[in-house]
């Protein structure tokens, strides 16, 4: 490891310690500015709707959440991984933002569930057995206990967005959230991909069709819709990105999926 990175391994600890809302205020400029380079954090931030609240399923380290709040009247992040919801409230708190985190998994059932983190890539974290991570070495995957709820237990109103990525439980989090999309109407944004839950994106799309709502997603700047996504063309393993080398990847890889409603 060189010097420069050991140093930067120790500071970060130290600046949190020693100057904590600074630290959080300079890690929300960071990731504000790397987000305004993404195209899929561009997108959802074009969908929020100012006068509504955005939620954020599946927070991590935040990106997303930042953009939805400079584009909605507040957003709630839900991050069931404690530690990680702990540094999202640190980070919003200190630079006074519209942002509510709730440190819970959502899904279609209440209660508890094993949470698998994976120590290299804790974005990838799941709590989906469909999702057999098979990728990463055991040794990389420790299981946390977290709690679980139905967003349409918590009887959200005045909901403008949902944007849901979980690694694989994208469609049990629809599933429990039925009542809230046919009350509410947003516009959803969903990450899925085959490699995490086979069929993901037909289940979806038929659940999402049954409320009322049809899905669509870009293709090199082109917005095609849903029925044209074929697994096998437009979502090959082999062309995966990763956090390296910015989520780029190296070739055709969709995975985020727009439904608006029918209605509106």
């Amino acid at each position: 490891m060189s010097v420069a990175r050991s140093a930067k391994r120790w500071l970060a600890p130290a600046a949190e310690k020693l100057a904590p809302r600074l630290f959080w205020q300079r890690k929300f400029r960071i990731l504000h500015r790397l987000g305004q380079s993404r195209a899929d954090i561009r997108l959802v931030a074009s969908l929020c709707d100012p006068n509504l609240v955005s939620l954020d399923i599946g927070a991590d380290l935040g990106e997303f959440t930042i953009a939805m709040m400079n584009s909605s009247r507040s957003v709630i992040a839900f991050e069931p991984r404690p530690a990680q919801a702990r540094d999202l409230a640190s980070m919003f708190g200190a630079v006074g933002a519209p942002v509510q985190v709730e440190a819970v998994a959502l899904s279609d059932q209440p209660g508890r569930i094993a949470m698998r983190v994976v120590e290299s890539e804790p974005g990838r974290s799941t709590i989906d057995t469909h999702n057999d991570l098979t990728d990463v070495s055991g040794d990389d995957i420790r299981s946390i206990d977290v709690p679980v709820k139905r967003l349409d237990d918590l009887r959200l109103d005045g909901i403008g967005l949902v944007k849901i990525d979980v690694e694989g439980h994208e469609l049990a989090v629809l599933r429990g959230a039925t009542q809230t999309l046919a009350r509410n109407r947003p516009a959803i944004v969903v990450e899925a991909e085959e490699r995490h839950h086979r069929n993901a994106v037909a289940e979806i799309t038929a659940l999402l069709a049954g409320l009322g709502y049809a899905g669509y997603f870009d293709l090199d700047g082109t917005r095609r819709p849903v029925a044209e996504f074929d697994p096998a063309h437009h979502q090959d393993p082999a062309n995966v990105g990763t956090r390296e080398d910015g989520w780029a990847g190296h070739g055709t890889y969709v995975n985020n999926f727009v439904f608006l409603p029918t209605d509106g």
